[in-house]
């Protein structure tokens, strides 16, 4: 039966039987919300009580894991320092090592023990670390009275320390290497030294370190580093030592060496023997005072938490305003308020929402919704599968290239750096060394040497046997010479049958030794069929004011009298 055409009381029953159930939810949601709103006006109120104390519990919480995290770090960086340094000590100890015994594989029975020991000694005095807070030592094994025979060490050295029986092997309980701390060595001051036996050799040698100075350059870097820590507004980190005054103070760097409790050039005793008596307190102490912002003269109530690193006799120290405080706990009631208000306005909103869409088709529109979305996956999945393949062949192509060029640019810096012939480095990579090393001597007035050197009667090596035979005896000079030479030198072909090495920190005595390391070598080339070579060769340290251009030319000079005096001999200028 139509509608229109039933009675009144049955016209209306199927808007009664939707109407009921939409009510009963209205009434149910509007009792829910009032609950709802009730509840969190009391939650609010109970929570607005406590926060301000919370507020500043927290910010005393805040400053103590602050400087206890910076104790953490200073106790973690200080460990990491010393490692880095012993591993630092021991890795040149074993470079060290290793360069004394090829010297002496080397030479051993060919030059006299003394000319060996003096080469050893030459090698390792032109090395030191740390700007010379490191260096090398070098001792002769004890024979009968257990006394080491120094051979190369420190001026600041005290000798009476290490070559006392028994004071740098017995620490080692018959390991070959190890460390060994020695009071008062250098300069009167603590050192450490790693220790490595060469029986063969009959030698001791040591990497040295001054810990004083090794301790300082450490302080000045984590001070620098907690300077720049902050935290909030005014936050920032303050460090003073045992006795009461500043060592760190980033907000006023003229506050160093002065009194913690410096206020208005009036210094606060009780305040100091607070902070003194916080900086003997294992686990750190709160300092309460009156205090002013670094951006005002007014004074503020001011809680600060100092904890001691006792190493180094310091004490960590950072604090917070109690008005910073109070101004928080008031933000923080007012943000209580706003998620409350916010909280109260998105139930109000979803009992709404509900009430209008509870009878809504949510099965039509899932299954709609459940269709396109399969639809969009299934496209989805065909364009990643595209777009995948295209990548890969993308990063395939582009990886192919990358290799092409790299292996491109390589053979092109080899091929400008170096002599075809020899492998040595050619007149341009010379230049460019030689202005570094200029640079550097003329600034600091750091010595180097240069060596010339020229084959003696090459031209007749090449008219008897052929340029071949020529060309081999320069690829074995070239192989010779850079065998010969550190790695801090460099040697090139500087033209025909002529070579130069370049020698930094080296003075012209030294450089005379290489050049005549050098000679005995190439007297002792084998290259068949040639019966005899030799080479003469010229030797020019740096002067105040040379050119490039002026110390070739007096080497050159040097090497022409070696042409003079026979051949086959070292001149220096």
């Amino acid at each position: 039966m139509p509608i229109s055409n039933a009675p009144p009381k049955e016209r209306f029953l199927p808007l009664l039987i939707v109407a009921i159930p939409v009510l009963s939810v209205l009434l149910v949601a509007l009792l829910v919300s009032y609950i709802f709103v009730t509840h969190q006006h009391e939650t609010m109120q109970l929570e607005a009580e406590v926060v301000e104390n919370a507020v500043l519990e927290q910010s005393r919480d805040n400053i103590r894991r602050e400087v206890s995290q910076v104790i953490r770090h200073l106790a973690s960086s200080h460990a990491d320092a010393e490692q880095m340094m012993r591993r630092a000590l021991r890795e040149r100890t074993q470079s060290a090592k290793m360069a004394i015994e090829k010297l002496h594989e080397q030479y051993r029975g060919k030059v006299r023990w003394e000319t060996l020991d003096q080469l050893v000694k030459i090698n390792l005095a032109s090395f030191s670390f740390d700007q010379g807070d490191s260096f090398y030592e070098l001792y002769r094994l004890p024979t009968g009275n257990g006394v080491l025979k120094p051979m190369l060490v420190s001026p600041e050295s005290v000798l009476e320390i290490s070559t006392a029986a028994g004071a740098l092997l017995e620490p080692l309980s018959g390991q070959q290497s190890g460390f060994v701390q020695l009071a008062g060595y250098v300069g009167g001051s603590d050192a450490l030294l790693y220790v490595t036996r060469l029986n063969e050799q009959g030698l001791v040698l040591a990497a040295v370190q001054r810990l004083d100075r090794f301790e300082a350059r450490l302080k000045q870097q984590l001070l620098q580093r907690l300077s720049e820590f902050r935290y909030g507004n005014d936050g920032y980190l303050f460090v003073y030592d045992a006795d009461g005054n500043y060592l760190m103070n980033p907000v006023d760097t003229a506050l160093v060496g002065r009194s913690v409790c410096m206020l208005r050039n009036t210094e606060d005793q009780a305040l100091k023997d607070s902070f003194i008596q916080a900086g003997h307190t294992p686990d750190g102490r709160f300092v309460e005072y009156r205090w002013h912002r670094p951006e005002s003269e007014a004074l503020e109530d001011k809680i600060s938490f100092a904890r001691p690193y006792a190493r180094w006799g310091w004490v960590v120290a950072t604090g917070v305003y109690v008005e910073d405080a109070v101004r928080a706990a008031e933000a923080e009631q007012l943000a209580l308020r706003q998620r409350a208000d916010a909280g109260i306005r998105r139930a109000l909103l979803a009992v709404g929402v509900f009430v209008l869409v509870i009878f809504a088709g949510t099965l039509l529109v899932a299954r709609y919704t459940s269709r396109l979305l399969q639809r969009y996956q299934r496209r989805m999945r065909r364009q990643n599968l595209e777009l995948n393949e295209w990548n890969s062949r993308l990063e395939e192509g582009i990886a192919q290239r990358t290799q092409q060029l790299e292996a491109k640019n390589t053979e092109l810096r080899r091929l400008s750096n170096t002599d075809a012939l020899t492998g040595l480095s050619n007149r341009l990579r010379l230049d460019q060394f030689f202005e570094r090393v200029l640079g550097v001597a003329r600034r600091y007035g750091r010595p180097f040497s240069v060596v010339l050197m020229d084959l003696d009667h090459f031209k007749r090596i090449n008219d008897t046997w052929g340029h071949p035979t020529g060309d081999e005896v320069l690829i074995k000079i070239g192989e010779l010479l850079r065998k010969a030479v550190r790695e801090v030198d460099i040697a090139g072909r500087w033209g025909g049958e002529e070579f130069v090495v370049i020698l930094p920190e080296t003075t012209a005595k030294q450089a005379c030794l290489v050049a005549d390391k050098l000679r005995i070598e190439v007297l002792e080339l084998d290259v068949l069929p040639v019966t005899e070579l030799s080479s003469s060769f010229g030797v020019a340290e740096y002067q105040a004011d040379d050119s490039i251009e002026k110390l070739i030319g007096r080497a050159d000079a040097a090497l022409y009298r070696a042409k003079e005096k026979g051949r086959n001999r070292v001149e220096s200028s």
